[in-house]
């Protein structure tokens, strides 16, 4: 499988995630889709409103309110030479999120290259794929950074190791 699809592939199954957990406020989803298999796939509505108070810590900068990520990686079999990792997250207040990989701010999008991140979402949640080579022996620390106007940036750092098998 090509990498682009690949990433896609996962962006998608991320996002669907996540469409599951989005109904925390008991609004329930709106309408329904059908999806390539024949089953329906909810669409969901947003509550938000111009007047709900910002999620902030104490310090009034963006909370993080959810963050998952694995601990291990391992080479990608269709692409040994590349290795991915998926971090999700959710951060009300957040309007930018920026990831960086071993200290080094990745470019956001797909690349012919690696090291970059492919956001599944915006700022706010769901998260992102990061995508980097994949050599002998590696842990690599991935840090994603959140920010809002006028607030100190908050951050999470995670460290990935390479496992031995998949």
């Amino acid at each position: 499988m090509p990498l682009l699809a690949l990433v896609a592939a996962c962006g998608v199954a991320l996002a669907l995630v996540a469409i599951g957990d989005d109904d925390e406020g008991g609004t329930g989803a709106s309408a329904a889709g059908i999806g390539a298999g024949g089953g329906t796939i909810p669409a969901t509505t947003s509550t938000t409103t111009e007047d709900e108070p910002a999620v902030t810590t104490a310090s009034g900068a963006p909370k993080v309110t959810q963050f998952r990520s694995p601990r291990n990686f391992w080479c990608l079999p269709a692409q040994p030479g590349q290795a991915q990792v998926i971090v999700g997250w959710k951060v009300p207040s957040a309007e930018s999120a920026t990831v960086a990989l071993d200290g080094q701010r990745l470019h956001s999008g797909i690349r012919k290259n690696p090291p970059f991140w492919v956001p599944a979402g915006d700022a706010s949640g769901i998260g992102a794929t990061v995508v980097f080579a994949c050599r002998p022996g590696e842990s690599h620390r991935v840090t994603v950074r959140w920010r809002m106007p006028s607030a100190p940036p908050t951050e999470r750092t995670v460290t990935v190791h390479k496992a031995a098998r998949r």
